[in-house]
């Protein structure tokens, strides 16, 4: 029963009265059958024993004592509060629930709101169910959420250029200290076809999720997107939404190895941007695309690609992505025998990279200049590429990019004639 009673006690946040009034079913039902009912439904915890106080023989009962004792705006502060998932900071309890410091501070007094470390509040999850179904519903709870929503896209939208500079690790940090929140106004936006507040934060959460490595929800999370887009095919800016969130969709599949699906999204993503004569909008599904040609072989139509990506940011003013796309056709020079132009084309990537501050591209950078060093028989700048990238990859959490590291190392061991070093190493 250990599992089922854990997650009961993290169901209802820890508080006693409701592992209490929990603990009173397990004469008629297993622990696990007990969490299953709680979150069904909270109103499953009430109690009937004589001797505990009427206010004390429910979780809703004890709310509502609660709330009876809050002033009017003290109710309406935490009906609007609801709405976050996940916590929240202070600036976003003001611009979503017009909520003030004053406030704030007497629901914590009130042990309805709690204060962590850091500054970050959030309410109890049985708080935040009761606040959003009882006496004290937000009657505005649309505008709340439409709030809450604009609030989180714009976080989203606002953390792109931060997601590949040197505030890369506290930007994904930030993100998924308020990924509950992010998701929920996600949500919101594509249920009421907000495509239009979707589409800025498009790249990011690709990103994001790409980071983190959450490619199943990423796509199913795209996926909705993009069937709202194709719920409206004379829509321009649906069309212009769905080729991003394609674009994205290709990403993650491509990170899960699904070549195929990835290009076929990526092609049709194309298809449809190419007619808005935007080069800001091409420069996903044209990397990533260019990525898949040459690792299936296509190292001609990569190239063209690259090329085309390359003009693409050097035109709409995206360094990032410039170099991304040189130093993929640094690469792809080195696969069609020309090492000494690749690896002058990958340094130059890399030194743009350093440049922006991005230690997650900096480390891919060097993880694949480091084959080409290694052909043109520069073993030590290799050894040098790879140290650093292994020590930026385990700064990030990048496992992805540690394993690189790894295997490349083990392939200039190889150079080297170190058999058993190469072994450990791959």
């Amino acid at each position: 029963d250990r599992r089922a009673i854990v997650r009961i006690c993290r169901l209802v946040d820890g508080l006693p009265l409701a592992i209490e009034l929990a603990a009173a079913w397990v004469r008629l039902l297993s622990c696990a059958e007990i969490a299953g009912e709680i979150e069904c439904n909270i109103d499953f915890l009430t109690g009937a024993t004589r001797d505990m106080p009427r206010r004390h023989q429910s979780l809703r009962a004890v709310f509502y004592h609660s709330w009876n004792l809050l002033s009017g705006e003290e109710r309406r502060v935490l009906g609007r509060l609801a709405v976050f998932q996940g916590g929240f900071e202070r600036e976003a309890a003001e611009q979503v629930a017009a909520a003030s410091l004053r406030s704030l501070s007497a629901l914590v007094d009130k042990s309805l709101v709690r204060l962590q470390k850091g500054g970050r509040y959030d309410l109890l999850e049985v708080v935040r169910q009761y606040a959003l179904a009882g006496p004290g519903g937000d009657p505005q709870y649309g505008a709340t959420r439409d709030r809450h929503s604009a609030y989180y896209l714009a976080l989203l939208s606002d953390r792109e250029a931060a997601l590949k500079s040197a505030a890369q690790r506290e930007t994904i940090r930030r993100l998924t200290d308020e990924i509950d929140n992010i998701r929920a106004a996600w949500s919101w936006a594509v249920q009421h076809g907000r495509l239009a507040a979707l589409e800025p934060g498009l790249r990011p959460f690709g990103w994001l999720y790409e980071m983190r490595g959450w490619f199943d929800e990423g796509l199913m999370q795209l996926e909705l997107v993009a069937a709202a887009c194709r719920a409206r095919p004379g829509d321009e800016a649906g069309r212009r939404v769905l080729g991003q969130a394609l674009a994205q969709q290709g990403l993650l599949l491509f990170r899960q190895g699904h070549f195929d699906r990835a290009q076929a999204l990526l092609q049709e993503s194309l298809a449809l941007l190419r007619p808005f004569a935007d080069p800001a909008l091409l420069l996903d599904p044209l990397v990533f695309s260019g990525v898949i040609l040459f690792l299936d072989g296509s190292i001609d139509a990569a190239q063209r690609l690259f090329g085309e990506c390359l003009a693409c940011a050097r035109a709409a003013g995206e360094p990032w992505f410039a170099a991304y796309a040189l130093h993929n056709l640094g690469y792809v020079a080195g696969l069609s025998g020309r090492d000494e132009a690749g690896y002058e084309q990958m340094l130059a990537a890399v030194s743009q990279w350093r440049a922006l501050g991005d230690p997650r591209s900096t480390a891919l950078g060097l993880n694949y200049i480091s084959p080409a060093a290694i052909r043109l028989g520069r073993l030590d700048a290799a050894q040098a590429f790879l140290e650093e990238s292994l020590g930026l990859c385990t700064q990030v959490g990048d496992r992805w990019g540690m394993a690189t590291a790894y295997r490349h190392q083990g392939l200039l061991a190889l150079a080297r004639g170190d058999l058993d070093r190469a072994q450990a190493l791959l």
